[in-house]
């Protein structure tokens, strides 16, 4: 859908915030694709508390960051198995307070983006990063604005023109390596064969089915990005980049 351009991102006050945000494209508004907001207490009015999920989504072409969290109070969406690329910010930001919540970043598949890739420039702690494509985008793959490091697992973060991590740092696990998509120009970012992110991903935390429904693993285990490489399907090969 096309939000209205001159719409901020909107402001939850008080309680608690919930739902889904699933199986939507999004696309092409003149701000954020997506944009959760936190404001702290106010007098006489309970701190908010966001968590709003992001699953299944294809995020794109949007005229500031895919995913953008803000707020004082926490915001902490699971966000999960989305397509989010081509926005001209960054991928997924993060300017929310993470300190005392978990926020679960999860196989997505982040991708060419104008900015960074993935931010956390408030605390990232409590942050779990994990099975996600980071590739091709403008600046950093991922960033942390401050010490406190997201609890990285799994990633492949590859190819990002500014450099693949700004402060933060490359998990044990993670790979950086071209992920082998089968034709991101037209939107298709399947793993063609030989991707090294087919079965390179852990099951911990992982979700049980990918964006498009099919369940986690396919092979011998969970694959990188949002889609499970499925192996009864016929994916040509791509060229090798040198």
């Amino acid at each position: 859908g096309h939000g209205r351009p001159d719409e901020a991102c909107g402001e939850f006050n008080a309680g608690s915030v919930g739902g889904t945000v699933s199986g939507s494209e999004i696309r092409q508004n003149q701000a954020s694709g997506i944009c959760l907001q936190a404001q702290p207490e106010r007098e006489g009015v309970d701190h908010g508390d966001v968590w709003t999920g992001i699953e299944a989504n294809v995020i794109w072409g949007n005229g500031e960051h895919g995913v953008h969290l803000y707020g004082d109070d926490p915001v902490h969406p699971r966000i999960e198995n989305n397509l989010v690329y081509g926005n001209a910010g960054a991928g997924i930001q993060s300017d929310a307070k993470h300190a005392e919540t978990e926020l679960f970043v999860v196989n997505n598949t982040v991708h060419e983006n104008g900015g960074d890739g993935i931010v956390f420039n408030r605390s990232a702690l409590l942050a779990h990063l994990t099975n996600n494509i980071v590739a091709d985008n403008g600046g950093h793959g991922l960033v942390c604005g401050t010490a406190e490091h997201p609890l990285a697992s799994h990633n492949d973060v590859w190819s990002n023109a500014a450099g693949d991590y700004s402060v933060c740092a490359a998990a044990d696990t993670d790979i950086s390596a071209d992920p082998f998509l089968l034709d991101p120009a037209a939107g298709d970012f399947h793993l063609a064969f030989g991707s090294p992110c087919i079965d390179a991903g852990t099951s911990i935390g992982a979700p049980a089915t990918d964006i498009e429904g099919i369940a986690r693993p396919q092979g011998g285990g969970v694959d990188i990005g949002a889609h499970e490489h499925g192996y009864w399907r016929i994916y040509l090969p791509v060229t090798l980049r040198e």
